[in-house]
């Protein structure tokens, strides 16, 4: 069965609480093995922080890539099945209200972990630290706290040819509000994945051979895979559901950066389709080896990109004098940086047109030289874009590439460069001479 949640805040005129399942049904207080209830172990059970320490702390499992068949349950050969210790540590008032179990998958509490954006009053290992509680929490010059970029217009759409506008136009604020949250959700999945991972689970994920053979055995099971088209038209309007499949996709992406917006990720394609774009700058910045920035559109870069990495990779960008005292604090916090693969790649055609390079390349080029710090326009091995014309040329030259012949680049050079994304154009080949 698919993971199929609801989203965090239901629609107001179907919500009664009199008659809610969740927020009706009485808690259960006493369990027929227990004389008591037991209380919650973990002495921190609502930030975030505290769930991925949690999952960091399991032990590795001793599993081969040949025996997870099914993608939906890679997180659960990763973590090991939900522990009796787990479900005592959140307490049994928890584990009866989000009817968790022994059974139950990690992609759903994750999920439930992830929905920072959530009206509960009770916090599920949802709760964000802000830059007045912790220093290394996510602000930027523009928001006060990670909260509130999330919940903010983020998934702004930009783009000359709007490909599903008139769906939305006819949604109403309703959808509006739970796509908002539903970005919110997803890139904090993103986010505990990326922390989480560990060299070890590249194993268990297997090579592209196993991966092919996954997608293959499940073609006709998942509504992803099946039928992409009403699955981006359901995801557009905030029914978003397979998000297993979408964890499985960013656990590939974070073992093979290579593979990337291609038929082993369709669940995170449909999503960037269906223009959760924070999403897709979340997933283009998760590698540790490579980043990817899609040549969508300048507001692209410009108003949802630069707002992502500002909030998440601050290094990225050039120091302002004016920036506010905790800005200039969670910068020096944040780890440095680590990519050394930088590609750029075009959005998919059938959902945006190609920007006109004479136009739209210069404009960038101009942008990245204010905007981008030395450090980060100096720490790349290789700098890849796709074919657009010969305007692409400048585009890599505000980019120095690190001496090959150092000892440091040598070893850096060990991490394999990827493949062209899917959707790259090959520049047209030269005419064999007669």
């Amino acid at each position: 069965m698919s993971l199929e949640l609801p989203p965090p805040t239901p629609e107001p005129e179907e919500f009664d609480p009199q008659e809610d399942d969740l927020g009706s049904r009485p808690y259960s207080i006493f369990h027929a093995e227990d004389d008591v209830c037991r209380p919650p172990d973990y002495k921190d059970i609502e930030t975030f922080d505290a769930m991925i320490e949690i999952l960091r702390t399991l032990p590795q499992q001793n599993v081969e890539a040949s025996e997870v068949e099914d993608p939906r349950k890679l997180i659960d050969a990763l973590l090991g099945p939900v522990s009796e210790e787990f479900l005592q540590g959140i307490g049994d008032l928890r584990a009866d209200s989000h009817k968790f179990n022994e059974t139950t998958s990690w992609a759903e509490v994750i999920v439930t972990a992830c929905q920072v954006a959530s009206t509960s009053p009770q916090h599920f290992f949802n709760k964000l630290d802000t830059p007045a509680t912790a220093i290394g929490a996510p602000c930027s010059s523009r928001h006060a706290s990670e909260l509130e970029y999330l919940t903010s217009d983020v998934n702004r759409v930009h783009r000359a040819y709007d490909v599903i506008g008139a769906l939305l136009d006819r949604a109403g604020p309703y959808v509006f509000r739970v796509r908002m949250e539903w970005t919110a959700v997803l890139i904090k999945i993103v986010h505990l994945c990326v922390a989480i991972f560990r060299p070890w689970m590249r194993a268990i994920i297997g090579n592209k051979s196993i991966l092919q053979k996954r997608f293959d055995a499940f073609r006709a099971e998942i509504p992803v895979y099946n039928d992409p088209r009403a699955a981006v038209m359901n995801f557009a309007t905030g029914m978003l559901g397979n998000l297993d499949v979408f964890i499985y996709e960013v656990l590939v992406h974070l073992a093979m950066p290579e593979i990337h917006l291609n038929h082993f990720t369709i669940a995170t394609n449909l999503i960037c389709f269906a223009e959760y774009n924070a999403v897709r700058c979340a997933v283009d910045a998760s590698s540790s080896s490579t980043l990817y920035v899609c040549l969508m559109t300048l507001p692209y870069i410009t108003d949802v990109w630069t707002a992502y990495m500002r909030m998440y990779f601050p290094r990225v960008f050039i120091e302002n004098e004016n920036e506010k005292e905790e800005v200039v604090a969670y910068r020096h916090a944040t780890p440095p940086l680590s990519w050394s693969h930088l590609i750029f790649y075009l959005p998919d055609e059938k959902q945006h047109p190609r920007p006109d390079p004479e136009e739209f390349l210069p404009l960038l080029q101009d942008y990245f030289e204010r905007v981008l710090s030395p450090e980060f326009r100096a720490m790349f091995v290789s700098v890849s874009t796709p074919y657009m014309a010969a305007a692409c040329a400048p585009l890599d030259e505000i980019f120095t590439v690190q001496d090959q012949t150092t000892l440091a680049s040598r070893r850096r050079q060990r991490v394999k460069k990827p493949a062209p994304a899917k959707f790259d154009a090959e520049p047209p080949k030269r005419a064999r001479k007669k």
